[in-house]
């Protein structure tokens, strides 16, 4: 018996077609004179039968290749690497300018909700700033390999 559950937008008659088709093809019985039940165990038997591989025998090896293979190009990525910086740097412009103009009022705001916690808060962002920014010192500091 099987033991999928029927859906609810399937008719039950359409249902015990269906199910009635997978048993037929299952045991090799055919036979009968209603269309949409060969037409379901024309499905039911399909689905029965393994899907050829296509695949080629060698797929493994050549994939295995490509992956243990030199990059025949590598990109210059020079001018996205100074675009970058460039980027970067703008950023940090805006935000200094920013914090100029705006700053000491956030400043006035944060020490009034909670008094004593600026400083707190600035010690937090240095650290989290400072923290961001190890792995990148880091790789600048190791020996680049060839």
């Amino acid at each position: 018996m099987n033991n999928i559950p029927k859906h609810e937008s399937v008719p039950e008659h359409e249902w015990q077609l269906q199910e009635r088709a997978v048993r037929e093809a299952r045991d090799g019985v055919g036979g009968g004179d209603d269309p949409m039940l060969a037409q379901y165990r024309q499905v039911a038997r399909a689905l029965r039968r393994p899907q050829p591989d296509r695949l080629p025998a060698d797929f493994a090896a050549r994939v295995a290749a490509l992956a243990t293979a030199q990059p025949q190009h590598v990109a210059d990525t020079r001018i996205e690497q100074q675009l970058l910086r460039m980027l970067m740097a703008g950023l940090a412009l805006a935000a200094a300018v920013f914090v100029a103009l705006q700053g000491a009022q956030w400043l006035q705001v944060l020490d009034a909700s909670v008094p004593g916690a600026t400083s707190h808060w600035m010690l937090a962002l240095l650290g989290c700033v400072g923290a961001s920014w190890l792995p990148w010192l880091r790789s600048q500091s190791l020996p680049r390999q060839a």
